[in-house]
């Protein structure tokens, strides 16, 4: 079954998981957050180290609708290509340094990062077949 087919199976029922952990504000949210904070530390910082692989900074926000409909695609998306890309995870309302930097003026919006941190493709929104569209598109 590849991607796109799973991502149909899936994603109804990923979908009420996230949102019912995330409404409820539960730890493992706060804790995910927190994570993808330290994960961005040296992107805040200004320094990207060169990496062998992609990055695809992920921008979202707790209280985004489209955010949390799209989590679950983001999760098997992240399991399918993580040997491919890195992914970080960004919180809009943690990390607003990086929100400016990167010009994030909706979310959620994905950046793909080039090895050398150059940004090579930005998308607006929530659709998760056009995001793992763009992940086979532009990784080797």
């Amino acid at each position: 079954m590849g991607i796109k087919a799973t991502l149909k199976v899936l994603l109804p029922m990923l979908a009420l998981v996230i949102l019912t952990a995330t409404s409820c504000n539960s730890g493992k949210a706060k804790t995910y957050a927190r994570s993808a904070t330290e994960d961005t530390s040296a992107l805040s910082s200004g320094t990207h180290t060169r990496t062998k692989r992609s990055t695809l900074l992920h921008f979202h926000a707790d209280w985004c609708t489209p955010c949390k409909k799209i989590a679950p695609a983001v999760e098997i998306l992240r399991s399918e290509y993580s040997p491919r890309v890195n992914f970080r995870s960004i919180d809009v309302d943690e990390d607003i340094e990086l929100t400016h930097r990167y010009g994030i003026k909706s979310v959620p919006t994905f950046i793909f990062l080039d090895e050398n941190g150059r940004e090579i493709r930005r998308l607006e929104g929530g659709d998760p077949e056009q995001l793992a569209s763009a992940l086979d598109e532009l990784l080797p």
